[in-house]
């Protein structure tokens, strides 16, 4: 047993590693400061810790998603606490709306200046060949409520779509972006006749 909380938490494979970020059950969550992961030449688990000074909270029902050298990790659902003014304080979860960037040369984290529109868990996450960043469905929290003196927090499902832009779009996907806005009634056959590359145009069929 490796004695790694792994549930709830997000995972990637790079360079023979398979690398956990993030985790944890209803009652804690894990640090993101510290990343196990499996080493598949050696079949051991490993740790390792980020160098960066200023680390994300620990979080778990988050989406990760790994560009290159980058792990992209949004959202999830982190441990907080309401102080009551006495030695016990009432333990809640919140959500997130935050992005951060994991450098896998560096092992530095760094957070974005930009955010989801809305606190969310449990939701998928993807970033497309145009630099964006995709986030769909999840959970948001909406109220509070108290059953038999335990505070609870009531969540509701979502099915939106965010889009945030995350790195620089190469030169054709910008090429493509205005040319789309300004032509989208061709249809496919006009596009190709056009010299759209194929790639382009079977994104809107």
């Amino acid at each position: 047993s490796s004695g790694i909380n792994a549930e709830y938490g997000e995972s990637i494979a790079h360079e023979g590693k398979i690398m956990i970020f993030g985790g944890g059950n209803p009652f804690a969550v894990d640090d993101l400061g510290i990343i196990p992961y499996f080493c598949t030449a050696t079949d051991t688990w490993q740790i390792l810790k980020a160098k960066s000074g200023h680390n994300p909270p620990g979080r778990m029902a988050h989406s990760c998603n790994k560009v290159n050298n980058h792990v992209i990790v949004t959202g999830g659902q982190v441990r907080k606490t309401i102080s009551q003014g006495t030695v016990f304080d009432i333990p809640y979860n919140d959500a997130l709306s935050d992005i951060w960037l994991f450098n896998l040369d560096t092992s530095c984290w760094s957070e974005l200046s930009v955010s989801l529109p809305q606190k969310v868990f449990f939701h998928s996450g993807a970033v497309g060949c145009d630099g964006n960043l995709y986030t769909f469905g999840g959970s948001k929290y909406v109220s509070w409520n108290t059953n038999e003196g335990i505070l609870q927090r009531i969540t509701k499902r979502m099915n939106n779509l965010y889009k945030v832009e995350i790195f620089v779009p190469t030169l054709i996907e910008l090429a493509w972006a205005a040319f789309y806005d300004k032509f989208d009634f061709l249809d496919s056959t006009e596009m190709l006749e056009l010299g759209i590359p194929e790639y382009f145009v079977k994104r809107i069929i």
